[in-house]
């Protein structure tokens, strides 16, 4: 089994490491390779671990790109968009400028996944 930290960079000339996190209470999220499809739990953890600021916007939207971007997956209407919010979440408004989406926003999907997860809003929100 090969460990990577998720925040490393890998250089064009480096194999890629396909990376899934385990999350340890009050920590960074580490990763394992077990190149499974992430579940619900997993998704959620990223964008908990973005809003409480253990993983940065950039390892995130990274994480989630590898799986956006499989195009043979097949996800939930739920998954797919919160993999989606996070595939994005390091975009800025403009080159000097703050993120797009903010740290409040942030939450608000957190707290909107949450919710849908247990049985309540019907509708994602963007």
């Amino acid at each position: 089994m090969t460990y990577e930290a998720i925040s490393n960079r890998p250089s064009l000339s480096t194999h890629v490491q396909i990376v899934t996190p385990l999350v340890t209470q009050g920590r960074k999220i580490a990763a394992v390779d077990n190149g499974q499809q992430p579940d619900l739990d997993e998704i959620e953890a990223w964008l908990l671990a973005v809003a409480d600021g253990r993983e940065t916007r950039d390892s995130a939207d990274r994480w989630a790109h590898r799986w956006v971007t499989d195009d043979e997956l097949r996800w939930g209407d739920v998954e797919w968009w919160a993999l989606n919010l996070l595939h994005g979440i390091d975009l800025r408004a403009g080159p000097e400028a703050g993120f797009l989406h903010d740290d409040s926003q942030v939450r608000q999907w957190l707290t909107e996944l949450q919710a849908r997860r247990a049985g309540g809003c019907a509708t994602p929100s963007v």
